[in-house]
């Protein structure tokens, strides 16, 4: 009897390591999917009720693929489009809608005021400092991607980003 007894708890503990062993894998795997796109640092611009203003925050593709923002929404605005701000004349700044934004493998591109950032027309209600309001991106390969960001001043002095793509 004993022999028994010692293959069935043999099977048992087996069977337990096992199966922890494939919910640490799938764990992982989890942890993979969520690592690949994301935005750090998402804000919006404060705005009044009927006017426009702006999503900016950095694009992280931590994927091995390259990836094209398609385009974004946002539920308190009624038209949101991707611009970039352009050089017009001399020193006229321009902006226009464009119809994607390719994000290589493996690196961050930043929407920033006076460069590319996502435009929110004709907002629905006012955007006051402070509040949090989600934004979803729609990536070619990633998805929708949901975004919180808070409603806030454009950084300025030491904040402010000078970098160029």
């Amino acid at each position: 009897m004993k022999p028994l007894l010692a293959v069935i708890i043999l099977l048992i503990t087996f069977t337990a390591c096992k199966k922890e062993v494939e919910e640490v894998k799938q764990n992982e795997e989890k942890k993979v999917d969520h690592s690949g796109m994301m935005v750090h640092k998402p804000w919006i611009r404060p705005a009044s009720t009927g006017t426009n203003t702006a999503f900016f925050g950095t694009i992280m593709n931590h994927t091995d693929v390259n990836d094209t923002l398609l385009s974004a929404s946002f539920e308190g605005a009624e038209v949101v489009e991707i611009h970039e701000t352009y050089m017009k004349e001399e020193d006229m700044m321009g902006m226009r809608r464009i119809e994607f934004i390719a994000i290589e493998e493996n690196s961050a591109f930043k929407l920033k005021p006076r460069s590319f950032h996502i435009m929110l027309i004709k907002l629905k209600e006012d955007l006051a400092i402070g509040d949090k309001k989600s934004v979803t991106l729609n990536f070619k390969h990633s998805g929708e991607i949901k975004v919180e960001a808070e409603v806030k001043d454009m950084p300025g002095g030491d904040e402010m980003d000078h970098s160029h793509h």
